[in-house]
């Protein structure tokens, strides 16, 4: 495996220009896995993803809608506020996707 320390470092760097900090960890998460093993079998000397400095994830608050705000969007929907209501009452989960 020809990957060193700089590499994973850089790359890591380049996810941060485009992605939030938690997306870039959970990638990281998944990259550093295959040279763990690779290290624990005996297959490299060192993980050259070990170390890497990684963006801290943004708390942010988030408020609760009202009803009012749920069921506006819901009416407005049409036949389709089910999928509103739905949504709403499920649990979205906080994020964004990718640019």
């Amino acid at each position: 495996m020809d990957v060193r320390h700089g590499d994973v470092r850089n790359w890591a760097g380049e996810f941060t220009e485009h992605l939030g900090p938690s997306m870039v960890r959970q990638i990281h998460l998944v990259l550093a896995g295959v040279p763990l093993y690779a290290t624990r079998d005996g297959l490299l000397a060192s993980n050259p993803s070990a170390g890497i400095r990684l963006p801290t994830p943004i708390r942010r608050e988030h408020g609760d809608l009202t009803l009012q705000q749920v069921w506006a969007p819901a009416i407005e929907c049409g036949v389709q506020a089910d999928v509103v209501l739905f949504l709403a009452y499920m649990g979205l989960r906080w994020g964004r996707w990718p640019a």
